[in-house]
């Protein structure tokens, strides 16, 4: 008959060990990222160019909104409804000047000026 408790005993306290390691690494592995290898390497890419990580955007192309870390790390909301910047645009006359073309908001009303295009929507080229 052997003394003392049965964590004295060789197996068991390996048994023991085991269990304590493997719920330290259970407890621990919960706040970890599970990244695989090849997006964590696409990452810091994606990060530089768009403000967003890979996980950013496959949640912005899930929820159709705004995600973006790098916001939510600055106090602001992670994913926000998206941003949509339509401005009224009018459209521009322009006329040929001394050496240049210029464009004006309305029609001229002076008779010699020989309208050379029209714009609908602002200028969106050059002549």
């Amino acid at each position: 008959m052997q003394a003392g408790t049965p964590a004295d005993r060789p197996a068991v306290r390996a048994s023991l060990l085991s269990a304590g390691l493997l719920t330290a690494a259970l407890v621990l592995s919960g706040c970890a990222s599970h990244i695989p290898p090849g997006v964590a390497a696409i990452d810091p890419v994606t990060v530089i160019a768009t403000d967003k990580t890979v996980i950013d955007h496959v949640a912005g192309w899930t929820t159709g909104e705004d995600c973006s870390s790098v916001r939510a790390e600055k106090g602001g909301h992670w994913c926000v409804q998206p941003y949509e910047n339509d401005p009224v645009t009018q459209p521009l006359y322009c006329y040929r000047t001394l050496g240049n073309v210029s464009c004006y908001a309305q029609p001229s009303n002076h008779p010699a000026d020989k309208l050379i295009g029209l714009q609908e929507g602002g200028r969106q080229r050059t002549w």
